[in-house]
């Protein structure tokens, strides 16, 4: 299946944190799973300011568990000191590369 839905988050840790960040959050991967998690993928910026969070999930139900659990709560409390800023959202896939979304592809015969 397919992940229908992505959560996106822009890390900008502190100056000088962004390896005590990485290191946390690869630390803390295997610890972090629901039902509806489909996976994730981390970026890291050439410049080293900021990071990007991809989690697919089935629907925002599913992350909103995952955020729920104590788990991510203890997670996420040792990640804040480290951080000067964060922008999450919700995102859906408008193409990739392999191919557009059945809504595009609707659109693209309209």
């Amino acid at each position: 299946m397919s992940p229908s839905l992505a959560h996106i988050n822009i890390f900008t840790p502190k100056p000088g944190q962004m390896e005590e960040f990485i290191t946390l959050q690869l630390n803390g991967i295997p610890l972090l799973t629901v039902p509806g998690s489909r996976g994730s993928r981390m970026y890291r910026s050439k410049d080293d300011q900021r990071a990007i969070l991809i989690a697919f999930f089935d629907d925002e139900a599913a992350h909103r568990r995952f955020m729920e659990t104590e788990a991510f709560q203890r997670h996420r409390e040792r990640l804040l000191p480290l951080l000067e800023n964060t922008t999450p959202g919700y995102f859906t896939l408008v193409y990739s590369r392999e191919g557009a979304s059945e809504e595009l592809a609707a659109a693209m015969e309209l």
